[in-house]
């Protein structure tokens, strides 16, 4: 996850999280989740959660998409 994060592999670092949920028991997954949605957002002064980002994308939130030319 962190070499996908330094990457800037956002979106497959968020797949090992979710992927491997129950063997990081000993780590906070979401809390690694909201991490990876925040970097995602760099210079966003209050960054989205994780679940909020999803949501966001999931309806097509114009943040995401550029415009038709």
């Amino acid at each position: 996850m962190c070499l996908f994060a330094a990457c800037n592999l956002l979106d497959c670092a968020a797949d090992v999280a979710l992927r491997f949920r129950d063997r990081l028991r000993d780590c906070n997954v979401d809390d690694m989740l909201n991490l990876l949605a925040a970097q995602a957002q760099r210079g966003a002064a209050r960054p989205l959660s994780y679940r909020e980002y999803l949501k966001r994308f999931e309806s097509q939130d114009p943040m995401f998409f550029t415009p038709d030319r």
